[in-house]
């Protein structure tokens, strides 16, 4: 699976998350929002407590992906997160 010519990049804190999508490069949408307290609920997690940061860059990662990915239904996208370059290092 090499690169695409999308790619989405997304991040999170234990207080919100952000991500972009971009192509070939250049980022073109972005979405950000904060975790609400049905979230925290349905994932079993605090916010403002970093114990559950796993829990939320995937969560971040799975918004973006409902976001643009039925646009992008027939093209090879990247995902990209902290958390995962974190992850590959150890």
């Amino acid at each position: 699976f090499g690169p695409g010519r999308y790619a989405i990049t997304s991040d999170a804190s234990p207080w919100g998350f952000g991500a972009w999508i971009s192509l070939d490069g250049w980022a073109y949408e972005w979405i950000v929002g904060t975790w609400t307290e049905e979230d925290c609920e349905i994932l079993e997690i605090e916010v403002g407590t970093s114990a559950g940061q796993a829990v939320f860059e995937a969560a971040a990662i799975l918004i973006a992906c409902r976001v643009w990915l039925p646009e992008l239904s027939l093209e090879k996208v990247q995902c990209r997160s902290p958390c995962a370059r974190t992850a590959r290092r150890h």
